[in-house]
């Protein structure tokens, strides 16, 4: 059991030596504005943005894209981790004479780890498999595509709560207090996202035809 765990979400050895630095900490928040604002968001709309539009606007856009990657990436990540990590050492007490940014550094890069590992494979799976799932309505594809949306987001979930529970050294009901915290955190923070920041950004283009949000 553990040995499949450790293929799924990772041996708890990795999480405990994952080395902390700040050196790091852009890569982390780049993965995260990939992953958070440039899907679906600038995918859906790449055609909007980008083809047939003047170099000028173009190149504006471009930048635009650049910028906003960063600062949605720095944005999602610390509002996502901040609260976590800060419930989770409020429960774990002291954390062995850590500083205060080892639990959210630690919690950041956990993050980008199942955004690296999870999305890819849904984006492939979801565009190959399910593009026309809106369009056909079958009613079984449908099913299929939602219980693969759910089993991504668990495989999320249970990566970020493994890495976790792994750095804090929780046991029993510990442990399941923090997958559930996390699942309940992250499909907050994905509507607020999704609905109200992500469609304000996106005014921010220039473009010709209408936006997907």
């Amino acid at each position: 059991m553990n040995s499949m765990l450790d293929a799924v979400l990772l041996p708890r050895s990795y999480y405990r030596t994952m080395p902390v630095s700040r050196r790091t900490l852009f890569f982390c928040v780049c993965v995260s504005g990939a992953f958070s604002f440039g899907y679906p968001f600038l995918f859906d709309n790449f055609s909007a943005l980008f083809v047939g539009q003047p170099a000028g606007v173009a190149l504006f856009n471009a930048a635009l894209t650049l910028a906003l990657l960063f600062v949605t990436g720095a944005v999602d990540s610390f509002v996502y981790c901040k609260p976590v990590s800060d419930a989770f050492r409020f429960l774990s007490g002291k954390l062995g004479g850590y500083k205060d940014s080892f639990l959210m550094l630690k919690a950041m890069k956990i993050y980008a780890l199942s955004a690296v590992i999870v999305n890819p494979l849904y984006i492939l799976l979801s565009r190959l498999l399910f593009s026309d799932v809106e369009v056909t309505g079958n009613f079984a594809k449908v099913q299929v595509y939602l219980l693969m949306s759910a089993l991504m987001q668990l495989w999320s979930f249970g990566i970020m709560s493994r890495g976790l529970n792994s750095v804090l050294r929780f046991k029993g009901m510990q442990r399941a207090a923090v997958f559930f915290f996390v699942a309940a955190w992250s499909f907050l923070w994905a509507v607020v996202f999704r609905f109200m920041i992500a469609e304000f950004l996106l005014k921010l283009y220039v473009y010709t035809s209408g936006l997907v949000i």
